[in-house]
Order: C-alpha cells, then structure tokens, then sequence
C-alpha cells in the first residue's frame, strides 16, 4: 500500500491510498449505513439494523485492512445511534411504569385514548 505526503493549496496532508476496490466499497458502504441509521430510526427496527450493521463492517474492515476515516465515523456514528436508542427505549419503560403504578401496562387503554376522529 503506497502512503506518502501530498500538498494540496499549500498544506501538507498525509495520505493514505486506498488500492483494494473492496477496501473502498466496504469504507463507503459503513459510512453511508452509519448516516442513513439516523433517518431510519423512523421505523425503529431500521434505523438499529442500518446501525449494526455499519458497526460489523466496521470490524471486518478493521479485521482485512488498515482503519481509516471513513469506516470510524460509520462505527461511531452506528453506536452513537444505538447508544441514544437504549437510553430512549429505557426512559419510555420507566415513564410508563411510573404512569401505570407500577402495574402491568393497559395498552388498550393507551392505544384508545391516541385514537383520533373518534
């Protein structure tokens, strides 16, 4: 793999070239699956599998290649998603628990009361 110093409009950059189109494809697809976990989170069974799965690209990229940029922001970018996911998925269960009295849970009751045009 061939790395070298590169200037670019009077800055000295290191870089590290990709040669492997496989390396590119796997790079490209962590990142877009750790972005795209964000708007998919409106179906929330989407949103967490777009996250996984950026986050087990990420260490299969890490397993076959060097690290780079782009496979680290897909990582950080899934598990921040699935991070907020379990604190929001637990604050709903403790709310709820709190509204029912520490019973079970009516959802008939919750599910009739958000019924609108009724």
């Amino acid at each position: 793999m061939r790395t070298g110093w590169i200037i670019t409009t009077g800055c000295l950059v290191f870089s590290r070239k990709m040669t492997d189109t496989k390396d590119k494809v796997i790079s490209i697809l962590c990142l877009i699956f750790g972005i795209a976990s964000y708007p998919l989170i409106c179906r929330w069974y989407l949103g967490v599998a777009a996250a996984i799965l950026s986050i087990v690209l990420f260490f299969y990229h890490s397993t076959k290649y060097e690290r780079n940029r782009m496979t680290t922001a897909g990582a950080v970018l899934g598990l921040t998603l699935i991070i907020l996911f379990i604190i929001t998925a637990a604050s709903f269960g403790a709310y709820m628990s709190l509204v029912s009295g520490g019973d079970d849970v009516n959802w008939d009751k919750i599910t009739d009361s958000l019924q609108f045009g009724e």
